[in-house]
């Protein structure tokens, strides 16, 4: 509760809700156009990678040394990146190495690579909470 001169003063929860969904907002769309960098990325990644089956740098070879140098050294950018100090930050480098390995094994998953290079929509195309939520709409008439 906020307090103004000595009373206290709850603000509306519409208030709190406007604050979350600019928060929320904001997020989306930084994750939105960060996206096609990432994917980009994937994609060049997919090219320049032999035709073997892509293995996971955080694998357990990764940990031994046998594994190839490039994963090797995905690793330990990793590593370097975030230090892992509690069980839950470690829990981060094994989602890390499922990714990794699963996600390139998806079927179709480059079938279409211009979905993979495409631009960011424009703002107001990301941020469509009709679009984004149109069975809410249909249940209650609103957002």
């Amino acid at each position: 509760a906020l307090e103004l001169r000595g009373l206290p003063v709850a603000l509306p929860r519409w208030l709190q809700h406007v604050g979350l969904n600019n928060f929320l907002d904001q997020d989306t769309f930084l994750l939105a156009t960060q996206q096609p960098h990432v994917l980009r990325a994937e994609l060049e990644r997919r090219h320049s990678s032999s035709s073997t089956a892509p293995s996971s740098p955080f694998s357990a070879a990764a940990e031994d040394g046998t594994a190839p140098p490039a994963a090797r050294e995905q690793l330990s950018l990793r590593r370097a990146l975030y230090k892992y100090r509690s069980p839950t930050e470690k829990m981060l480098l094994e989602v890390g190495a499922f990714l990794d390995a699963a996600t390139p094994r998806m079927p179709n998953r480059y079938r279409s690579p211009e979905l993979l290079t495409a631009a960011c929509p424009p703002r107001h195309v990301v941020l469509d909470r009709a679009a984004q939520h149109p069975r809410c709409e249909r249940q209650t008439g609103h957002f």
